[in-house]
């Protein structure tokens, strides 16, 4: 079934639409299996490097961090069902802007819920680690997450994926039509 959902995506994901669309399609796709125990968390995004814009959907995964050149942080909330579960779910984009500086964190609950005992990474650790890297490359800064979190846990980690964007240079004013003309497909690079 996963192999199904991957083919898909990448069939659907060249078509240039929007990452809600993209997830309601292969919601739809997944309900037809009628298997609702067997579901597909996914956050779909399309980075528009030139404009420092992510606009992105979710399917029951952790919502990106945020972090602002200054030290603010802010939460993307925005978020749906998992896949497969229910014919019904819906997917609303979100758009994250991001200047010089700027990084936003993806990530799934692997991250925050390392343990050392009963005791839980959690999103304050995951702060503190961002808050000393945000001068460095975003390939950097994923390495020290998972060094952090490695070092933090008295088990293995379960369940992790980080992708950190940072934008490191003052993003070109445009309108989503431009941004997306001027996009060629290519291999999305750590640091943008």
């Amino acid at each position: 079934m996963l192999a199904g959902v991957q083919a898909r995506f990448r069939v659907e994901a060249g078509g240039g639409r929007d990452p809600s669309e993209l997830l309601s399609t292969l919601n739809r796709d997944l309900v037809e299996y009628q298997q609702p125990a067997k579901f597909v968390g996914l956050l779909c995004a399309r980075v528009e490097v030139r404009y420092g814009r992510i606009r992105f959907a979710n399917a029951g995964l952790t919502p990106p961090l945020v972090r602002r050149r200054d030290g603010r942080y802010e939460e993307q909330t925005s978020g749906g069902m998992l896949l497969g579960v229910s014919a019904q779910a819906h997917y609303r984009d979100a758009t994250i802007q991001l200047r010089s500086g700027d990084l936003a964190l993806f990530y799934t609950d692997g991250l925050t819920e390392a343990q050392a005992g009963d005791e839980l990474f959690g999103l304050e650790r995951v702060r503190e680690v961002l808050d000393r890297h945000a001068h460095e490359r975003a390939g950097r800064i994923v390495q020290a997450l998972l060094t952090a979190a490695r070092s933090f846990s008295d088990r293995p980690l379960d369940d992790l994926t980080v992708l950190v964007l940072k934008q490191l240079s003052d993003p070109v004013p445009g309108t989503r039509g431009q941004a997306e003309r001027a996009l060629k497909p290519l291999t999305l690079a750590a640091d943008h």
